[in-house]
């Protein structure tokens, strides 16, 4: 089960790209950098700032174990149409304490202009294929806009095999849902009517009642007792049970981003 939504969900449009108005990057180390600081932002903004009209750098000290050793640094693009792309790096080692190259392959300035060059690739990539969607957001935006009222419209790039199986899974939980995809170039509009679910409230009691479009299978499980603010929908025979792997792995990603967990 899931905590339950307040209200319905509103269906979001997400049709139009626009310009890249923003970029926000937080670069994290999990050892105070000391005089490096500003060196190390003002190396990432120099790499950033062609990619938007305003970047922003900050630093933050990321909690760990006094023996961690590590830096990484995330990049968020936002546009003119309220789009968000995002570009970053994974976590690599720190220079160790009076070398100057260290584990880590160099200072940290050197290093962190290095991990913003690797992120900033990404972001090209995304922006200059002109969809609206982030590739690893796509996939998880299905399953809300089937639950939501109206039709959500997200223009992303080639549907990546993440979101054909947030697709079939949507379409498993909540059966009356319409999904369509349109080719527009090497780009694709996925259009999706939500069923408009209407969710359970405190003071409706465990036996909450979906909204007419949302009936048919949407329907509360009468065998395991549920909280007030929780739902259990019942999923067709053999649903799970004679799934692919990658799309059982796709589900429990999605209920897990769900449940807030």
């Amino acid at each position: 089960s899931a905590q339950a939504l307040a209200q319905p969900l509103t269906a979001i449009d997400m049709s139009d790209r626009g310009d890249p108005s923003r970029a926000e990057a937080i670069l994290y180390s999990t050892q105070p950098p000391g005089r490096d600081q500003r060196a190390m932002i003002d190396s990432v903004r120099q790499v950033l700032a062609d990619i938007a009209p305003q970047v922003n750098v900050v630093f933050s000290l990321a909690p760990s174990p006094h023996n961690t050793w590590k830096y990484w640094l995330d990049v968020v693009v936002e546009t003119t149409t309220g789009a968000l792309f995002h570009g970053g790096s994974e976590p690599k080692d720190l220079p160790y304490p009076g070398k100057a190259k260290g584990k880590g392959g160099g200072s940290l300035p050197d290093l962190f202009y290095l991990a913003a060059e690797h992120a900033k690739i990404h972001l090209k990539q995304q922006l200059g294929s002109g969809a609206a969607v982030e590739v690893h957001l796509a996939d998880q935006l299905i399953l809300p806009a089937s639950l939501a009222a109206g039709t959500s419209r997200l223009l992303v790039g080639e549907l990546s095999q993440h979101s054909r199986t947030a697709i079939h899974v949507a379409q498993l939980l909540v059966p009356e849902v319409v999904i369509r995809e349109e080719q527009r170039g090497k780009l694709t509009m996925l259009e999706i009517d939500g069923v408009a679910h209407d969710p359970p409230h405190a003071d409706a009691g465990a036996a909450a009642t979906p909204s007419p479009q949302a009936a048919g299978r949407l329907t509360a499980a009468a065998s395991a007792p549920t909280a007030a603010n929780e739902e259990v929908l019942q999923l067709p025979p053999g649903s799970l049970s004679r799934a692919k792997p990658e799309m059982l792995r796709e589900f429990m990603n999605d209920m897990q981003v769900l449940s807030g967990d």
